[in-house]
């Protein structure tokens, strides 16, 4: 336990952006072997500080910012232009991580004990960080966004080739791709929210 305390402190107090990046999957820490009263005290003790770490925070909160969203200039999809996936988007980097990762940020600044993405945006709007309406919007994006990389994820299975999270947009539906910009749209809005909340502008 020590050791473990000792770890989240310098992850903490000393933030290294290279290692926030590896440590960040720890914030979302829940015991699954042994003594789950171990991992739940260490657990706590992480909440309890991190929403007085104002610089560990902002660096967490860059990371979400560092993957633009799925949707570019004229309402264009954000396509590989090159290589093995040329042409497909990556649902994980442009769609999941941004919304995932924004909303750790939130929650930790918080306090909150949750670590489900969607038990976190319930949180964050019970305390008033981000709005009903705008928490609601960002849970049906994220949903869309999942669902859709689910359903390639399955696609991938069916045709005897290993799953990814790359879709070919020309899959998809004229529903689902309205639905796919719209939640992009609405993630990118969470990126900005993100940027100001935590004045992500002053971390170098």
């Amino acid at each position: 336990m020590t050791v473990w305390r000792e770890r989240f402190a310098s992850w903490m107090e000393t933030p290294q952006p290279a290692a926030l990046v590896a440590a960040s999957v720890f914030f979302d820490l829940r015991p699954v072997a042994g003594d789950p009263e171990l991992g739940g005290a260490l657990w706590r003790w992480v909440c309890s500080r991190a929403p007085s770490r104002t610089l560990f925070l902002r660096h967490l909160a860059r990371e979400a910012l560092l993957r633009e969203p799925g949707l570019g200039f004229f309402g264009r999809l954000r396509v590989a232009r090159s290589g093995a996936h040329r042409g497909r988007l990556d649902l994980k980097s442009r769609g999941i991580f941004p919304v995932t990762q924004g909303i750790r940020v939130c929650a930790l600044s918080l306090g909150l004990e949750e670590t489900h993405t969607l038990d976190r945006l319930r949180g964050a709007a019970a305390h008033g960080l981000i709005g009903a309406r705008a928490a609601e919007d960002l849970r049906g994006s994220y949903e869309t966004v999942a669902r859709l990389r689910l359903a390639h994820q399955l696609r991938c299975l069916d045709a005897g080739v290993q799953a990814d999270n790359f879709l070919d947009p020309r899959w998809l539906g004229r529903a689902d791709l309205l639905l796919l910009k719209d939640a992009f749209r609405t993630i990118a809005w969470f990126q900005r929210f993100v940027e100001d909340r935590f004045q992500t502008d002053t971390v170098v």
